[in-house]
């Protein structure tokens, strides 16, 4: 087993990166900034930086924002197929993220409105967190 330093990243620098990376036309999946990134980033890395730091936060949007419009325009010009597309589309589409949220918020609100005393099952919850975290 090789063991050495961990490898350090300059958040700052990586967030330019990523959306330089993310304006290229051949950009569709964060997964391919991650590998093509000199050492290669691990994807946990991201998502991590996002949540911790504010600038990295934007940044991480706004390459999601490119990669989501560059889905949808290929899907529309049927250069990705509609499974690939709807695999990942609440992770590049903010507003479809933010709608698929509301409309499992508003569900379990008209259950709980329907019949005050009944609860959800546990797979219905499990089903609405599903939705939820992929937000």
């Amino acid at each position: 087993m090789v063991m050495g330093r961990p490898r350090t990243y300059d958040r700052a620098q990586v967030a330019l990166d990523l959306i330089e990376w993310a304006k290229k036309d051949d950009s569709i999946n964060l997964n391919g900034f991650c590998i093509s990134y000199n050492p290669p980033l691990e994807p946990s890395k991201i998502t991590l930086w996002a949540r911790e730091c504010t600038d990295f936060r934007r940044a991480y949007e706004g390459a999601k924002a490119y990669l989501g419009e560059r889905r949808e325009q290929r899907l529309n010009e049927n250069k990705i197929h509609v499974k690939a597309y709807d695999l990942n589309a609440s992770t590049y589409d903010h507003f479809l993220k933010d709608e698929r949220k509301q409309m499992a918020e508003h569900a379990a609100a008209l259950q709980k409105d329907s019949n005050p005393t009944a609860s959800l099952t546990t797979e219905q919850i499990l089903s609405l967190k599903k939705i939820i975290d992929e937000s």
